[in-house]
């Protein structure tokens, strides 16, 4: 292998290569799944796992990359070894070469994505870095016309060097290029590159204290299963520091807050690296912005960040932050995994089985609408197979998921972005439509009009219930739309996320008087009937925990409702509905499942306690 070098090397390999020349002698002959194990990417067990599933049409290097986020920063390194390329493992190793500010010599390196470096022991040597693989084999194939007018070549011939082609991580690609002088690179191009290079963040290349600091927390937050961390400003300008496990805001250990001068870097740091506020202004409406982590366990996370001004009383507005947690893994996600009832996941798979019309998820914050989802585009899968097309559109992308053509919808940069980009997609012959979240009337119309034509569209809502769900989605339309968004809807879904008590060290009880009247009440606020003995003990959780939870917890569970738009309730929606009113009562007749009453069956299984079905 490193004889096929030597046209570069001349037969003297550089010191600093030996090492990468090494591994890729090592792994000489071996098939990709075999190259993963002795990177020590993945054990050879989890990557037979992972092969199992891979459809024959997939390449084994991207099915590799769509299981785990992770490989994906490791294609053109598992190329390079396949193909007998050289692989630069760490450009900050290198030096630009000089000439790179030359005006054609940049465009040329743009067209190709690439840099142009040098290395201090061999400075008769240009590496010629590119991105990808694709853009490698384009230029090796290049004739020896073609080469003979590259700019590179013929300044190399100039000055007696040699040009080695070869690849490195894209990202350390476009990291060095964005080094160049910002003036000289083209604005599309630098936009791209600030952007790419600033929105991710890896743990381990912290510098600062500040920046260690938040680092630290976010691992510890990832470590305790935490959704969410908040950063509440107090009075004095510093930090109190929250996670959000199972559900409830609790205090990290070791961290009980920031000092305002922490604080106030920590906030600059966070708007500055997500991009929520670049020009470091003060902000007077909340913002927000996303960040991909590299955590030092390994794995990237994906943080969507928030940032609200809030009044402490004081002559300035402190910052609130809150940041979501989402893990960047590429899995499938099933039904079965989500622990749905079995009436639930039956009627999913039905409507998923019409092909057509609008599957609606509705629920708060942070009540896995996007899972949900998940497990029905899986469903799809199973049922279609790769008969159909499948496409979200997403703002931003929280999640990557298998047999989808995800597009990171920008909607900064018009208030009707989703619609436009809906509208394209409509030509693009899809038979699978995902919208991220539908936020406004003209995405609303947007929805109905591709459910209403023959494509199965699926989105979420904020909305408590199913029944309101159908009322704001109304209210989003002009009544002339109301006919067609009734036709369309197929199947409409309302969840919440409960706590789990461990099934190790809880308890069941008897309902004391207080849960007895409060439960009675409840039901007669919202028009539940139970019978007095349907509920008479509940789970409690061991605040103390034991090996297997967290103070008691290990996990959440899905309470879902269901609402099938049946030919019956669509006739009384299309006569019924007037101004976007119509009579509660009358439409929850139609649900199969209630949220309390699915939360009233995981009581009595023992699974949750009695004050989490009261939603």
């Amino acid at each position: 292998m490193i004889n096929q070098l030597d046209q570069f090397f001349q037969g003297e390999i550089p010191a600093f290569l030996k090492q990468q020349l090494a591994v890729m002698q090592r792994c000489q002959g071996m098939k990709i799944g075999q190259i993963v194990s002795q990177l020590g990417l993945m054990d050879e067990a989890e990557v037979v796992r992972i092969l199992q599933s891979k459809p024959k049409e997939v390449l084994t290097v991207e099915w590799l990359g769509m299981q785990d986020v992770r490989m994906k920063l490791h294609i053109n390194r598992i190329l390079a070894i396949q193909h007998s390329i050289l692989f630069l493992e760490d450009l900050n190793a290198f030096n630009v070469v000089s000439i790179i500010d030359e005006e054609h010599i940049l465009e040329t390196l743009r067209s190709n994505g690439s840099v142009l470096v040098y290395h201090d022991d061999a400075p008769n040597l240009w590496f010629l870095a590119f991105t990808s693989y694709a853009s490698y084999t384009q230029f090796t194939q290049l004739t020896r016309f073609d080469l003979d007018k590259n700019p590179i070549i013929h300044i190399a011939k100039e000055r007696n060097v040699r040009v080695v082609p070869c690849l490195a991580y894209s990202q350390s690609v476009m990291g060095r290029l964005s080094e160049l002088d910002d003036v000289a690179l083209d604005p599309r191009m630098a936009a791209s590159v600030v952007e790419h290079s600033q929105q991710f963040w890896s743990g381990a290349s912290a510098i600062t204290s500040c920046q260690k600091s938040l680092a630290s927390l976010i691992d510890l937050a990832l470590l305790n299963h935490a959704t969410d961390i908040d950063f509440h400003p107090a009075t004095d300008g510093s930090y109190n520091i929250f996670y959000r496990q199972y559900g409830d805001l609790v205090k990290p250990a070791g961290y009980g807050s920031l000092s305002a001068v922490v604080a106030k870097e920590v906030a600059a740091f966070l708007m500055a690296r997500s991009r929520a506020n670049l020009n470091a202004s003060r902000i007077w409406e909340p913002r927000d912005g996303q960040i991909v982590y590299r955590a030092k366990t390994g794995g990237d996370v994906f943080l969507r960040c928030s940032f609200v001004p809030v009044d402490q009383g004081g002559e300035d507005a402190f910052i609130s932050i809150s940041i979501r947690l989402q893990p960047r893994t590429v899995s499938a996600i099933t039904l079965s995994q989500l622990n749905m009832p079995e009436e639930a996941k039956n009627i999913i798979v039905k409507s998923v089985h019409s092909g057509r019309g609008m599957i609606l998820v509705a629920g708060p914050t942070n009540s896995g609408k996007s899972t949900t989802i998940a497990g029905i585009i899986d469903a799809h899968v199973q049922v279609f197979g790769s008969r159909k097309k499948r496409i979200s559109m997403e703002d931003p992308i929280e999640r990557y998921i298998q047999g989808v053509k995800q597009i990171w919808v920008d909607t900064k940069r018009s208030e009707n972005e989703f619609e436009k980009v809906l509208k394209g997609l409509m030509r693009h012959d899809p038979d699978f439509i995902w919208v991220g979240e539908i936020r406004d009337n003209k995405t609303a119309q947007a929805c109905v009009r591709a459910a209403s034509s023959g494509h199965l569209v699926t989105s979420t809502l904020h909305a408590n219930d199913t029944v309101i769900a159908i009322r704001e989605l109304a209210n989003m339309l002009e009544a002339s739309r109301h006919f067609s968004l009734f036709e369309s809807l197929n199947l409409i879904i309302s969840q919440r996320l409960v706590k789990k008590v461990c099934e190790h060290c809880s308890t069941q009880r008897p309902l004391n008087e207080e849960e007895k009247d409060l439960l009675a009440y409840y039901c007669d606020m919202h028009g539940y009937e139970i019978a007095s003995d349907q509920v008479a003990n509940t789970a409690e959780a061991n605040t103390a925990g034991c090996s297997h939870c967290n103070k008691g917890y290990n996990g959440l569970l899905p309470i879902i409702e269901l609402l099938p738009v049946t030919r019956h309730l669509r006739d009384y929606l299309s006569t019924g509905i007037k101004d976007g009113y119509f009579e509660y009562s009358k439409v929850a007749k139609f649900r199969v499942l209630s949220l309390f009453e699915s939360g009233l069956e995981l009581v009595q299984a023992g699974k949750i306690e009695i004050n989490e079905v009261l939603v």
